[in-house]
């Protein structure tokens, strides 16, 4: 079906094929003409040959319907495969990659031949397609630098590069942009670039779901501080007619930008420029601006003395930080019917030192709306973030009051985004609290303007009902504690005594115990798909692992046994097919003298929590000592650990109970009274 020799790992036959991880693997184990790896791949990374697996997938009739889609992505991302092997940097990689397929869109032709070349011949033709982009406005930085690593790869691997890109079709530009940047700086390689989103990245969803409820499709959109360009570019499917502008201070982040928008076909124009000083690029008014600011990064105070003299407002009042200097020079930028979508650190709203800034800006009018985003919002901080909406200062729509939500409960705040901010503007109810308010309540308030301070309930009859309920769990709670503190009194004293001990590694040599390790079990060419296990038995792990065989799977009553000591140890009692995790070996029980709670509880005794001198202790089998009792004996010891454990939750209910009503009780005092 083709000829061209890129890789692909097991995952991506997987995601070509429509079908799990575990079923390739099977197709391996049972099929003797399946491809074979590839010379130069590893073991634990296999790859294989774009060609052979389309050609034997053709052959098995197990192509879908939709492959011909799929495989110009797949032929974009075979080609790029290899250079993770290298493990090169994920920029340099994606400037590389979108540097080649942007040559060839602005007509470099002399990729395709050097394919079969010798490694100079290949290396040069690479030079020759990036000095073709020297007068481009593409690269802010010298071509040179990016061949830098490409010098170190091998012959082979400089072939599959160009033989996969060179034939990329013009209307497959786009997609080739994403994958390359998806494949280096998405979820497989995020990591410390974390903060440089791609179109699957959630902040990147967020900001264009919000600004497509007001943007034209001829507007004026600019991203300050726009990394990849994806968040600005993703708003080209609803704006085809618009004009983008972009910059990022980063030299080789605003390089890879250009080369998105240019491979993408937006009208656009990328700046590498301070924040501040880029305001100034747009000759034209902006329609829509859509920002993620670096967050505290200080600013020159005669920078940002300037920024504030639109608004009237002293520099001296304010901390010179970009995440406020984004918001004031966004206001000055706007249209007339101009939207300003950018995210700010949530203390933004709230510290004393920006609360004039708070109260001038609502003054002013140009707010329309603050959402409160949930904690962790961004994937490389735990900073809470918000989303301030802002208005021009010319707005015909200017009031001084403020829509506010609190989102900080809310799941995929970027699907809902869209749909919060029209019932907003609508003063529909949202699904979530969110209300008005004045510049007076704000002034009142300090200049606060947190939304989760705002929308507490309020509601007479609400209180008091919260406060009835409270007071009768608390009532409930209480009786319940005293019925089991009366049943422990009659069976504290029936605690059986062992004289001797044995090892959890004798029980395994014995044939009492099996175990069952991760190292074990996995197999890489498993043909049975198994979930993981975390070391706390509420938390499970997301990952996938291929299992031999059905009696690898644990099933319940094997015993969960973390390596590291603080872990808990616990009983498995799922359903469907898992696997233990790294950093952990399970247990099971084969003979009939041991009970599997009995063992857990032991394991997790103090006596077997020995500090070993390491940072983190280790549990060892030779080491875990276990009592000797007889199976009655040890159902009796069991029934008093659950007592034991029901009277902790009862006692740890009725905490919760006494704060409930004391927290009511607070509630009607504070609000009962007021208007």
């Amino acid at each position: 079906m083709t000829t061209y020799q890129g890789q692909l790992a097991l995952k991506d036959i997987a995601e070509f094929a429509g079908v799990s991880r575990p079923t390739v693997s099977n197709w391996r184990a049972r099929n003797e003409d399946f491809p074979q790896p590839t010379q130069d791949s590893t073991p634990r990374r296999p790859f294989f040959d774009f060609s052979e697996v389309l050609d034997w997938l053709e052959k098995q009739d197990l192509l879908p319907e939709d492959w011909k889609d799929k495989a110009a992505y797949m032929a974009v991302r075979s080609a790029i495969n290899p250079l993770m092997a290298f493990r090169l940097d994920p920029v340099e990689s994606s400037i590389l990659c979108l540097g080649l397929l942007a040559a060839i869109k602005r007509g470099y032709n002399g990729l395709a031949a050097a394919g079969g070349s010798g490694s100079a011949e290949m290396l040069k033709a690479l030079k020759a397609a990036f000095d073709s982009l020297k007068d481009s406005r593409l690269l802010f930085i010298e071509p040179g630098k990016v061949l830098e690593p490409a010098e170190s790869l091998s012959p082979e691997v400089v072939r599959t590069l160009i033989g996969g890109l060179a034939p990329v079709e013009e209307d497959s530009l786009p997609q080739a942009a994403v994958t390359v940047l998806e494949t280096f700086l998405g979820k497989s390689g995020r990591s410390a670039f974390g903060s440089l989103s791609t179109d699957s990245s959630t902040v990147t969803q967020f900001l264009a779901n919000a600004a497509s409820t007001t943007v034209g499709k001829d507007d004026v959109i600019y991203d300050p501080t726009c990394g990849t360009g994806s968040a600005l570019l993703s708003l080209q499917k609803i704006a085809p007619e618009a004009t983008f502008y972009g910059n990022d201070l980063d030299a080789p982040t605003a390089t890879i930008a250009a080369l998105h928008a240019y491979l993408r076909g937006a009208n656009a124009t990328i700046t590498q420029d301070d924040a501040f000083e880029a305001f100034t690029a747009p000759e034209e008014a902006v329609d829509t601006l859509l920002c993620e600011p670096p967050l505290g990064e200080k600013v020159g105070k005669d920078t940002f003395a300037a920024l504030t003299i639109p608004l009237d407002l002293p520099s001296s009042s304010l901390m010179p930080r970009s995440e406020i200097a984004i918001l004031v020079s966004a206001i000055d930028k706007l249209s007339a019917n101009g939207r300003a979508y950018v995210l700010v650190p949530t203390q933004a709203l709230t510290v004393k030192p920006f609360a004039e800034f708070r109260q001038r800006l609502v003054a002013r009018g140009v707010v329309e709306a603050v959402i409160q985003l949930p904690p962790k919002f961004l994937t490389y901080t735990s900073v809470g973030m918000s989303l301030w909406v802002l208005r021009s200062l010319e707005s015909p729509e200017t009031t001084q009051s403020v829509a506010i939500a609190d989102a900080t409960d809310a799941d995929a705040p970027a699907d809902h985004i869209a749909s919060w901010l029209q019932g907003l503007r609508k003063g529909e109810d949202i699904g979530i609290p969110s209300g008005i308010i004045d510049l007076g309540t704000l002034v009142t308030n300090g200049g606060d303007l947190l939304p989760a301070r705002f929308l507490q309930a309020q509601d007479k009859g609400e209180l008091v009902e919260q406060y009835v309920t409270s007071l009768d769990e608390l009532d409930r709670s209480i009786q319940q504690l005293k019925d089991q503190v009366g049943h422990y009194s009659r069976s504290k004293n029936q605690i059986p005594t062992s004289k001797t001990t044995v090892t959890v590694r004798q029980l395994i040599q014995d044939g009492e115990l099996r175990l069952l390790r991760h190292l074990h079990l996995y197999d890489r060419d498993g043909t049975i798909e198994a979930k993981t296990v975390g070391s706390n038995p509420d938390r499970d792990r997301k990952e996938t692992v291929a299992i031999a065989s059905a009696e690898d799977a644990l099933v319940p009553g094997d015993i969960i046994v973390p390596d590291f000591v603080e872990a808990p140890v616990w009983v498995f009692d799922r359903e469907g097919t898992w696997a233990p995790s790294r950093g952990m070996f399970a247990l099971r029980v084969q003979g009939d003298k041991y009970r599997a709670e009995y063992l857990a509880e032991c394991i997790s005794a103090e006596y077997n929590s020995v500090d070993d001198g390491s940072r983190l202790p280790r549990r060892s089998t030779s080491q875990l000592r276990i009592p000797v009792l007889t199976l009655e004996e040890q159902d009796a010891l069991v029934d008093w650990f659950k007592e034991l454990r029901q009277l902790d939750q009862t006692a740890k209910g009725l905490s919760q109970a006494i704060d409930a009503a004391a927290n009511g009780a607070l509630n009607v005092v504070r609000f009962f009274g007021s208007n």
